[in-house]
């Protein structure tokens, strides 16, 4: 499977997959954090990866890369509250430019699944990315007039699914906990992306991020 960032992660289970993969969490857990990490320690290694950004801008996107670099947060509360220290406005601007080397395509103006799939198959031949990265897929939109969830979510991960197989790239999609098992007091499982349907059944990876707590890290498993 294609690297990730963690040693025990690879050493667990060997590596991303090219197969329909969930990265899944509850609300603030990390799940976008995590996903830039995988996707900027791909580039770091060659390997192109595009990131489908539905909730933010691609602009955004880039500030959030080049702050992760060097573990800044441009968005959070403190930080928007005053400038960057001369020291700080430095390492920004040299992540910026480092991330704005690296092979990672951010897109933000594609919603529909058949666009995605469409872009991903044009990106594979120009740019032969590795894994695209989807961020998320209660946004996901349908071409179609589809009013019917199950519906949709059926011509959704099944889309998904099949694009992971016939471009034979990792695709990875961010989803949330169902609400009922937004509760921190244990560890997530399976079960409580089951709110999700058939993108469960579809996939054949799943990474469960845990808010463990305030001091520690999160860690996928």
């Amino acid at each position: 499977g294609l690297s990730l960032p963690w040693e025990s992660a690879l050493d667990t289970f060997g590596g991303l997959p090219n197969l329909l993969t969930l990265l899944a969490g509850r609300r603030g857990s990390g799940k976008s954090t995590i996903a830039r990490n995988i996707a900027r320690h791909l580039a770091e290694r060659g390997e192109p990866v595009a990131m489908v950004i539905l909730e933010d801008t691609v602009k955004n996107h880039l500030k959030q890369l080049a702050g992760d670099a060097f573990n800044f947060n441009v968005f959070h509360e403190e930080s928007v509250k005053r400038p960057l220290t001369e020291t700080e406005e430095l390492k920004y601007r040299n992540a910026l430019e480092e991330v704005q080397k690296l092979p990672i395509h951010v897109i933000d103006n594609i919603r529909t699944v058949e666009r995605i799939c469409s872009h991903a198959s044009m990106m594979k031949s120009k740019h032969g990315i590795k894994s695209i990265i989807i961020d998320n897929y209660t946004q996901i939109q349908t071409s179609g007039n589809m009013r019917d969830l199950q519906q949709r979510d059926e011509h959704v991960s099944s889309s998904l699914a099949d694009l992971a197989t016939r471009l034979d790239i990792n695709v990875t999609v961010i989803c949330h906990v169902t609400q009922s098992h937004e509760s921190e007091g244990r560890r997530i499982d399976l079960r409580d992306v089951r709110g999700y349907g058939q993108v469960v059944d579809r996939a054949r990876f799943v990474l469960a991020l845990d808010q463990l707590s305030a001091d520690k890290e999160n860690e996928p498993r």
